[in-house]
């Protein structure tokens, strides 16, 4: 989703619907070569769309909603398949899960510049699969709920000390959700019980 309406892959197309109602309609983007798959993530400000394309992540530029420039296709390597997108609250960064289709292999939080420049990464979990990266509205940290060996884990990634945490806590056995503001997660336990837990930074 955008802040201007629900974007979406059809037949290889990239298209928009508006919050506002009417028909969805086509951004010609000329996708036909790329494999694209996933959902398409548009940046706060509307300036660029990210999405997976085949074992790549790509960056649409964009103007008024339309393709403003070419399509550029970043990878770290054979290995790399994005797998979920998230943009940092000013759109200047990407939080990019990637995660092998063989699922014995280390799943990676990589952080990109909206320019495409891959700034670091990092191992998050030794296997399976995540779910979309979380950011803190600082910008600092991002959260990702991961399930290695089917387990549960809450993985925060300081982006400026770039160490790995692991939230969990014994008996958890949480999903969680981070605030808008940042500063609480709701966790459930998938069974009707919810609570709620504060995110303390420690210098």
């Amino acid at each position: 989703m955008g802040t201007d309406g629900v974007w979406f892959f059809a037949d290889g197309n990239l298209w928009r619907s508006a919050y506002a109602g009417g028909q969805p309609t086509l951004v010609p983007a000329n996708l036909a070569a790329n494999s694209v798959r996933g959902e398409p993530r548009p940046a706060p400000g509307g300036q660029q769309v990210a999405f997976a394309c085949g074992a790549s992540l790509c960056l649409l530029p964009l103007r008024a909603g339309q393709p403003d420039g070419a399509l550029t296709a970043i990878s770290q390597g054979a290995g790399l398949e994005p797998s979920e997108i998230a943009w940092a609250a000013d759109g200047s960064r990407l939080a990019v899960v990637d995660r092998s289709s063989n699922p014995s292999l280390a799943v990676n939080l990589a952080i990109v510049s909206r320019e495409g420049t891959v700034i670091f990464t990092a191992e998050i979990a030794p296997s399976d699969v995540a779910e979309s990266p979380q950011w803190t509205s600082d910008g600092k940290t991002v959260l990702v709920q991961t399930y290695p060996y089917h387990g549960r884990r809450i993985i925060a990634v300081d982006l400026l000390s770039r160490r790995v945490l692991d939230l969990s806590q014994a008996h958890w056995d949480a999903y969680f959700a981070l605030s808008p503001d940042g500063t609480q997660l709701l966790l459930n336990n998938g069974r009707g019980d919810f609570w709620t837990a504060a995110l303390i930074r420690r210098s």
